[in-house]
């Protein structure tokens, strides 16, 4: 309880200095037959200013290819709030399908196991209504550190967003697609292991928009859970 109360305390201390964006999620996750892993996450997020931003709810399923290989498929159907002009409603639905492959190379070593590394590959498609459609490539570096006689331990994530069609060059007779660069997200911070099936993220991050020249500031609390 007193770990929960510290994470809230936090995140109101956060919003309150003015910062960008709050993020709040849930995550279960549940190993089913042919050691297939079956998860669904709900997250919340808040722009300090402007109110409620996104809703997002993904399920997803994932399975051990090989020693340290893993391959995924999700769904995220993202609500968000209707800003279009011509708004027939106050709400709207994207879509996105991605494909996951991910590596976990220091089980492949002697490493220390209380030390964990992960790079990860994810095809995404977006399919959104008041804009066009995108093809990203996300990659993903992150790691974590499990202390000894300690619930708390040390959390470190950095991705790269690559758009396939980024802009679109129309000619005479096609419309060729220009790749380039959207965006680079980097969170900080530390987990908190709440039960042996249960933990809790709580993280400092910056998500910088490279096509747009912004940049988010984020306060990220995840609970995840996973079940017998």
């Amino acid at each position: 309880m007193k770990y929960i109360l510290f994470l809230l305390i936090s995140a109101n201390t956060f919003i309150h200095l003015g910062q960008w964006q709050y993020w709040g999620g849930i995550g279960i996750t549940k190993k089913t037959a042919l050691d297939i892993k079956a998860s669904g996450t709900i997250e919340y997020r808040h722009e300090v200013g402007n109110g409620f931003d996104q809703l997002n709810l993904k399920p997803e399923i994932s399975r051990k290819i090989v020693k340290g290989v893993d391959g995924g498929i999700e769904y995220r159907l993202a609500i968000k709030p209707n800003n279009s002009n011509n708004a027939n409603s106050n709400f709207i639905g994207q879509q996105r399908f991605g494909l996951e492959l991910s590596f976990s190379p220091l089980k492949w070593t002697e490493v220390n196991k209380r030390w964990s590394l992960g790079i990860d590959f994810k095809q995404q498609w977006n399919w959104r209504v008041t804009s066009r459609d995108l093809s990203i490539l996300r990659t993903k570096l992150s790691g974590s550190y499990d202390v000894k006689d300690s619930p708390i331990g040390p959390y470190f994530s950095t991705e790269w967003f690559y758009c396939w069609n980024q802009d679109l060059i129309y000619g005479v007779d096609e419309i060729t697609p220009v790749p380039g660069n959207r965006a680079w997200r980097t969170f900080a911070g530390i987990t908190i292991e709440t039960s042996k099936k249960s933990s809790l993220k709580l993280l400092a991050g910056v998500n910088r928009r490279i096509d747009k020249g912004s940049q988010q500031f984020i306060l990220n609390l995840a609970y995840s859970l996973n079940l017998p």
